[in-house]
């Protein structure tokens, strides 16, 4: 399991966690799901990280 820390905003020094979790069934070999987690978790990440940007989910 990985945790990432994401900022609140680009001022604020704190960070929040966020989990993510997900299960698999029915896959052709464990690396399609690992590729598919992956993938999901990397979409996830990036949209906590543009929300604690600030307001307009980007750097002003």
């Amino acid at each position: 399991m990985t945790f990432h820390e994401v900022p609140k905003s680009h001022e604020a020094h704190e960070a929040s966690l966020y989990v993510f979790a997900v299960m698999g069934t029915f896959l052709k070999d464990e690396a399609e799901g690992e590729r598919a987690i992956e993938e999901m978790s990397r979409t996830a990440y990036e949209y906590f990280s543009r929300l604690a940007s600030g307001p307009l989910g980007r750097r002003l």
